[in-house]
């Protein structure tokens, strides 16, 4: 029986241990290193589970949107001789402009989807179509 990753799982059912997973993917594909934690395992896990949630707590922010945030300082992150990779705690306290610009960009995306959604009445139609024929 083969073991459920975050690669199977769509980002929404996604857990503290599934971004653990996909950082430290990401880290031994782009960097060839380790995922470290940001100071402890326990302070990292503290961390991802105050802001995407638990099974019995409400996250502060949206799992796609963390995800989106965590890709962007992997995409713009140049590893030094001293830090070769980058921990989500380091991300979470020293790049917050970043989340808060990718926040905007997200919720403003979300925005136009719902508005995209809307469908127009019937009478809204009628309405358009009368100004068009005047």
């Amino acid at each position: 029986m083969s073991k459920i990753t975050y690669v199977d799982k769509d980002i929404d059912d996604w857990n503290v241990n599934d971004f653990l997973a996909y950082m430290s993917d990401e880290h031994k594909q782009r960097f060839n290193c380790d995922y470290q934690p940001f100071g402890s395992w326990a302070q990292e896990r503290g961390l991802l589970a105050n802001l995407i949630g638990t099974k019995n707590k409400q996250g502060k922010y949206a799992k796609e949107l963390l995800k989106g945030f965590i890709d962007y300082c992997f995409k713009t992150y140049v590893p030094t001789s001293e830090y070769k990779g980058i921990s989500f705690g380091f991300m979470w306290t020293y790049k917050k402009s970043l989340f808060q610009t990718i926040e905007v960009r997200y919720n403003r995306r979300k925005q136009d989807k719902t508005i995209s959604n809307v469908k127009p009445t019937n009478s809204e139609l009628n309405e358009i179509a009368d100004w068009f024929g005047s």
